[in-house]
């Protein structure tokens, strides 16, 4: 099944019910998600974030923005990047912050969500085990968690989605 948002008068995009179920958890999550949006990221947010991997030899297998849903097999929107990685490798925190929310998601499997400064909130998903609990206060290049297979995966990879006033941006403008 099909769902269509309407942005405004001219643009408009069909998301399928699995996608406006993982938005509505995150808009619980986030006080209300909004509309998707693809912001370009300034020099200063550019430079701090850091790759979520403590190796950055991990091949991106999945991007930000429409892709074809394996599961489904519909056009959907992802609203993060899929960085290939085993099971147990480490995850570190992309940015200094405070863990905001860790649990497990049918979609995301286990997964964390981190607020930083200046409204920003990272996600990472489909962990394999928690280095850290609610509350937290980490620091970026903490190790927060090691990857997994969990929640909907065809393998073993780390979902991280950048959001920027509650609004999914495309983590590649935003890691150095």
């Amino acid at each position: 099944m099909k769902i269509e948002i309407k942005l405004n008068d001219t643009m408009s995009f069909s998301i399928s019910t699995m996608l406006f179920t993982i938005l509505i958890f995150f808009s619980i999550i986030f006080s209300g998600c909004e509309t998707i949006a693809n912001e370009s990221a300034n020099s200063n947010d550019r430079e701090r974030f850091i790759f979520p991997l403590q190796s950055k030899s991990h091949y991106i297998i999945n991007r930000f923005g429409s892709y074809k849903n394996l599961f489904t097999e519909a056009e959907d929107f992802h609203d993060g990047i899929d960085i290939r990685a085993s099971v147990g490798t480490t995850v570190i925190a992309s940015l200094d912050g405070v863990v905001f929310f860790i649990g497990e998601d049918k979609y995301y499997g286990k997964s964390i969500i981190i607020t930083h400064n200046d409204d920003f909130k990272t996600l990472y998903g489909h962990l394999n085990s928690y280095n850290v609990k609610q509350g937290d206060i980490v620091s970026r290049g903490s190790k927060i968690a090691e990857s997994g297979n969990t929640g909907y995966s065809t393998g073993p990879h780390l979902h991280f989605g950048i959001y920027k006033n509650k609004i999914p941006v495309n983590p590649l403008e935003y890691l150095y």
